[in-house]
């Protein structure tokens, strides 16, 4: 997924990449506060340096709750780029519509490769 995003441009060298590969509630959460916590201080965001989010199938199947929403979105919403790796089409459309139901009017860009991504990309 990684190279992927850099073939077609959507990562650059310029951007720091952090990445979420979990495999419980528990490492997830510790992993976007800690992510948080570096975005915040060595200012990464729109204002400031370029970062990027990759996250796994994995890790996304433990963000369970709203809360968990919450938490991953903080993280999410200053990304220039979010990529998902090994991640369902039901998983693809949750995060989609996780992003379209907090930011009014924006433009969201997923990539699927088959008739199983269809509720994906109408989300």
């Amino acid at each position: 997924a990684i190279n992927i995003g850099f073939s077609c441009k959507l990562l650059d060298k310029t951007q720091k990449i952090f990445t979420i590969d979990v495999r419980n509630t528990e490492d997830l959460l510790q992993e976007l506060a800690d992510v948080k916590k570096i975005v915040e201080s060595e200012g990464y965001g729109p204002n400031g340096k370029p970062y990027a989010m990759v996250i796994t199938g994995q890790s996304l199947l433990h963000c369970t709750t709203t809360e968990h929403e919450d938490k991953l979105y903080d993280v999410f919403k200053n990304a220039e780029v979010v990529i998902g790796c090994r991640v369902s089409p039901k998983q693809k459309k949750d995060v989609v519509e996780l992003v379209k139901g907090r930011v009014k009017n924006t433009v969201t860009l997923a990539i699927g490769d088959g008739a199983n991504d269809v509720n994906m990309i109408t989300a």
